[in-house]
């Protein structure tokens, strides 16, 4: 499929086992939506981005709410890592907006030019009420506390990893940061900023960690790869080439989204571990 990314976001709240388990899907209700990508917070909340345009569902696909800004333009990334202070991120207008969880305006709009931030092209949250941004004239990131001061700053990446850099995601978890590039793979950060190491995961347009995973797709398959082991587990799909690949497992109930030309379907999934 010409144009389509087919590897982005998945997110994953249940630790797998072994390396070829078998998965049985059951179709559970189909979203007529459509979207440019989907996100899953750790509750349950479905966010479909359309445009400018962001619908949350519940874990059944029950229509929550919206929200929209036709002043921002289109929604460039969306963050719901914490359900209760939801990240979007307005690329092209250089804004970032925190929502409640019925998507509810938190704080007034943040503008990055007022930081000097007007040049950044990713952002996701930090603890504490912070965020991230990553600065391509100068090759690093930079942490904004909620006093609206820069708290912690990488330095130029590219001279501590010896390679240009061109990254495409960028997110926090657990006090770790990760900001992936295709062609050099994860590259891990502390709180502060201190670089740690790269995962040589390559060719990836989005991930989602949990636990010791880092989980990804490739073609029809969902892949797992364990931080600590270095083994990658794949599991096939339902379908093939979905638009925007997004998985949530919960032991109460595990479900899969996927979204696709048609709009999103969520599935049960059982895992033969």
């Amino acid at each position: 499929m010409t144009g389509i990314i087919k590897i982005l976001p998945l997110i994953v709240l249940f630790l797998f086992q072994g390396n070829k388990p078998e998965s049985d899907y059951s179709l559970l209700k189909h979203i007529n939506n459509k979207g440019n990508f989907i996100t899953v917070d750790e509750l349950g909340g479905l966010f479909l981005v359309n445009d400018e345009q962001l619908t949350k569902f519940d874990i059944n696909g029950r229509l929550l709410c919206t929200y929209s800004n036709l002043f921002n333009g289109n929604i460039s990334f969306v963050d719901a890592g914490d359900p209760f202070k939801i990240l979007v991120y307005y690329r092209d207008f250089s804004q970032i907006v925190f929502l409640d969880n019925f998507l509810s305006e938190s704080a007034e709009a943040i503008l990055l030019e007022t930081l000097g931030l007007e040049l950044s092209t990713l952002a996701c949250s930090s603890y504490n009420s912070g965020f991230w941004v990553y600065m391509p004239q100068n090759l690093e990131l930079l942490r904004v506390g909620k006093d609206m001061v820069i708290s912690h700053r990488s330095g130029d990446i590219s001279s501590i990893i010896k390679n240009e850099l061109n990254p495409n995601f960028l997110i926090e978890k657990d006090n770790v940061v990760y900001l992936n590039d295709p062609d050099v793979g994860i590259i891990m950060f502390d709180m502060y900023g201190t670089y740690n190491k790269i995962i040589p995961l390559k060719n990836l347009e989005n991930l989602q960690l949990e636990g010791n995973n880092i989980i990804s797709s490739s073609d029809t398959d969902m892949r797992i790869y364990n931080l600590i082991t270095s083994n990658e587990t794949l599991i096939s799909l339902p379908e093939d080439d979905p638009i925007c690949l997004n998985l949530k497992y919960s032991f109460h109930p595990k479900r899969l989204f996927l979204l696709s030309e048609s709009g999103i379907n969520i599935y049960a999934v059982d895992l033969d571990q």
